[in-house]
């Protein structure tokens, strides 16, 4: 069960995060845009488990989520619990999204690399460069769009988007008052934890 939740599920980032009892829910979706979620007691959730926690969590926006699916013309998917659409935003893989919605010249910098969501579900990546090109910022509306691309530096010689040397992947979040939420996940083990902002 664990090795359901590895890198290979979770290596898109956190889509968002709902609250769950005395703890929180981690949404997320894996390298073919299925969802899926972890909780704060360790329990894993499997594609349907999730969505129908969506329901029960709340159902005026889990309903307001299947008209937005019905509009985007994902609601089968949405229905058999294999695209994640919440609120406006359809959450799914970088590569999926470009294919999705056709832009022009590109959506998000790079299809390998994880998108981190806001609560109004704009979707941001990061993308620090070491070898001379622009390091920046993609924001992307709910509809598709750009918000904004933001140049950081030419280039960076410390910062890097990713390490493929690392066996887990790991995600942060921000909400919730400022606190901000870790996901890490490996073959053998997931966690969620939260640094509470002081």
């Amino acid at each position: 069960m664990r090795k359901e939740a590895g890198s290979n599920k979770v290596n898109n980032g956190i889509s968002f995060i709902l609250k769950k009892g005395a703890g929180y829910i981690v949404y997320f979706v894996d390298r073919n845009g299925i969802p899926g979620a972890a909780d704060t007691e360790g329990k894993i959730y499997n594609k349907h488990e999730a969505m129908a926690y969506l329901k029960e969590y709340d159902p005026k926006k889990y309903e307001e989520s299947r008209l937005r699916a019905i509009k985007l013309r994902v609601v089968n998917g949405f229905d058999g619990a294999e695209v994640l659409v919440w609120g406006q935003t359809y959450y799914s893989t970088p590569r999926i999204l470009k294919e999705f919605w056709k832009p022009e010249k590109y959506l998000y910098p790079n299809l390998g690399y994880q998108i981190q969501y806001d609560l109004q579900g704009n979707g941001y990546m990061a993308h620090f460069d070491t070898t001379g090109t622009s390091s920046d910022i993609t924001i992307v509306s709910p509809q598709g769009t750009h918000v904004a691309v933001i140049a950081i530096h030419n280039s960076s010689k410390i910062l890097e988007t990713h390490n493929n040397n690392n066996d887990f992947t790991s995600s942060s979040y921000v909400g919730f008052g400022g606190n901000i939420y870790f996901y890490v996940a490996g073959d053998e083990y997931n966690e969620v934890f939260r640094i509470r902002r002081t």
